[in-house]
C-alpha cells in the first residue's frame, strides 16, 4: 500500500507548488481534484492541461487517481463534465476517476436513483473506452449512500468499468469497515483515509478520531489491497502543509504493521 493526499486541500496553491511539497514531506502519490486548479472539465484548456501533465511527470509523484466532484452542478451539465472528466483522466496516463453522487431528496428517490443509473451507463461507456475505472465513492445522504447502493448501482449499470473509491469514513457511518472491505475486495480500487469520532461525518487526522484503524488496514491487507491510501480531510485551506505533515507518522505506524502485497498479488484485483 502507498501513501497519497489529495490536492483539494490545497486550492489555494499553484498545483506545482503542491506537487513539491507533497513529494518533499514523502508521500508517494497525489490525487488531482479537478474542481480547482483552473480544471474544472467544463472550462479547462488543452494548454492548462498538459501543464499539469508536465507538472506531475517531473514532481516524482505517481498520478493515484484524480477525482471529479461536482457538488451542486446541475445536472445538464454534470453527465458531460463527467465524461470529459474521464478523458482527462486517460489524457493524464491515471486509469481511476473518482465520482459521487447527487444528495438523496427523499421525495424524488426513485426518479433520482433512475437517472442516475442513466447517466452512469453514458458515463461508463466512455470509460470502457477509454479503460478508465468510474470508482463511486459512496457517502452519507447523497444517492449512493453506503455499500448496498453501490452494488444496486453496479447491478443496474452492468458495466465492468465501474468501482468503487473506499472513503473509509463514510463506510464507518453507513456500514461495517472490514467487512464491507471484505466484502467487496474484488471492486475497491482506491482507498480515502481519515479519522471519525462518533460517526460524525467530519473527516479527521488519522488517530484523532475514534475509529479501529489498525483493523481496516489490517482488513485491507487481508484481502491484498495493493493501491493507495489517499488523505482525504475537510476544512484543512489554512494550513494543508501543516496537516499534510501531521497525517504521515500515523499512517506511516498503521502501514509498516502489515506490510507489502506479495508481488505474484499486486494488481490481481483490478486486472481480474
Amino acid at each position: 500500500m502507498r501513501l497519497g493526499f489529495r490536492t483539494a486541500g490545497f486550492a489555494a496553491w499553484p498545483i506545482e507548488r503542491t506537487l513539491r511539497a507533497l513529494k518533499e514531506l514523502g508521500y508517494d502519490g497525489v490525487e488531482v481534484c479537478l474542481e480547482i486548479h483552473e480544471l474544472c472539465p467544463g472550462t479547462v484548456t488543452p494548454e492548462r492541461l498538459s501543464g499539469v501533465g508536465r507538472a506531475l511527470a517531473g514532481s516524482g509523484l505517481e498520478l493515484a487517481s484524480v477525482s471529479y466532484h461536482a457538488d451542486g452542478e446541475d445536472l445538464t451539465t454534470r453527465v458531460p463534465n463527467t465524461i470529459r472528466a474521464v478523458e482527462m483522466t486517460c489524457e493524464l496516463g491515471c486509469g481511476i476517476l473518482i465520482v459521487n453522487a447527487e444528495r438523496a431528496d427523499a421525495d424524488r428517490r426513485a426518479e433520482q436513483w433512475r437517472a442516475l443509473v442513466g447517466r452512469f451507463r453514458r458515463i461508463c461507456e466512455r470509460a470502457e473506452e477509454c479503460q478508465v475505472w468510474v470508482a463511486v465513492e459512496p457517502e452519507p445522504l447523497l444517492l449512493v449512500h453506503g455499500m448496498d447502493d453501490w452494488a444496486r448501482l453496479r447491478d443496474e449499470v452492468a458495466s465492468d468499468r465501474l468501482a468503487i473509491n473506499l472513503d473509509i469514513g463514510h463506510c464507518e457511518i453507513t456500514d461495517d469497515v472490514p467487512a464491507a472491505i471484505r466484502r467487496f475486495a474484488s471492486h475497491i480500487v482506491h482507498v480515502h483515509f481519515e479519522d471519525i469520532r462518533g460517526k460524525v461525518h467530519q473527516h479527521l487526522v488519522p488517530g484523532e478520531g475514534d475509529m479501529d484503524l489498525s483493523a481496516v488496514v489490517r482488513a485491507l491487507r487481508e484481502v491484498d489491497y495493493d493501491g493507495y491510501l489517499t488523505i482525504d480531510l475537510f476544512h484543512i485551506a489554512d494550513d494543508p502543509l501543516g496537516y499534510a505533515q501531521r497525517c504521515l507518522e500515523p499512517m506511516r505506524r498503521l502501514m509498516a504493521v502489515y506490510g507489502p502485497v506479495a508481488p505474484e498479488r499486486r494488481g490481481e484485483m483490478r486486472n481480474g
